[in-house]
């Protein structure tokens, strides 16, 4: 039998969130596409390219280390939402906190300027 298509966002509609740094609005999406494991391979895919899309240079590491930590859990944890949505919550309020700071800032670790890469 087949494996059961999920129903994803996209990543356009994911990446219009993430660029935006609004954690808010982006949390129900990727707590949703954590419920699966065909949607955990799309989150993983998602937040990867979506650090890569605003890539500036200069990033701090932890940026990196930080999204290792959140897709562990979730990977780990995968029955247990309550705990994998605090991770994901964690690291993208840390994220774009950070990411919101050095942009006001006019720092380049800051991230992009919203523009994916071509």
């Amino acid at each position: 039998e087949a494996p059961k298509q999920i129903a994803h966002p996209g990543y356009d509609t994911f990446y219009r969130h993430y660029a935006a740094l609004d954690a808010h609005a982006l949390l129900p999406l990727v707590v949703r596409l954590a419920a699966s494991p065909d949607g955990r391979r799309f989150l993983g895919r998602f937040l990867v390219k979506g650090l890569c899309d605003l890539y500036q240079g200069g990033y701090d590491p932890h940026y990196v280390t930080g999204l290792g930590a959140a897709l562990w859990v979730t990977e780990k944890y995968p029955g247990h939402l309550p705990l994998v949505a605090s991770a994901l919550r964690q690291y993208l309020d840390f994220l774009f906190r950070q990411l919101g700071q050095a942009q006001k800032s006019g720092t380049r670790a800051g991230g992009g300027n919203g523009q994916r890469a071509g």
